[in-house]
């Protein structure tokens, strides 16, 4: 019977351990929780553009908070 301590060993512990220790280190750096560029914009842009107004959003990035305020939040439902 073969022993589990093999070779192998080393690389599976380091590979279990480093997520353990960078997540708690990078977190701070990477967590976007107070970032509101996206309700920001699409609150700009519904307060500006008038009730029947059509907004044009050129590519993702602009269109998919608009759906995402429209059909999750029911902002402007008027298009639907």
């Amino acid at each position: 019977m073969r022993s589990w301590a093999g070779p192998a060993a080393v690389p599976a512990l380091v590979g279990a351990l480093l997520p353990a220790v960078f997540i708690p280190v990078n977190y701070g750096r990477v967590d976007m929780s107070g970032y509101r560029f996206a309700e920001d914009y699409v609150h700009n842009a519904f307060t500006l553009a008038g009730q029947n107004a059509l907004i044009v959003a050129s590519f993702d990035p602009e269109y998919f908070p608009f759906v995402y305020y429209q059909v999750v939040e029911g902002q402007r439902r008027t298009l639907q």
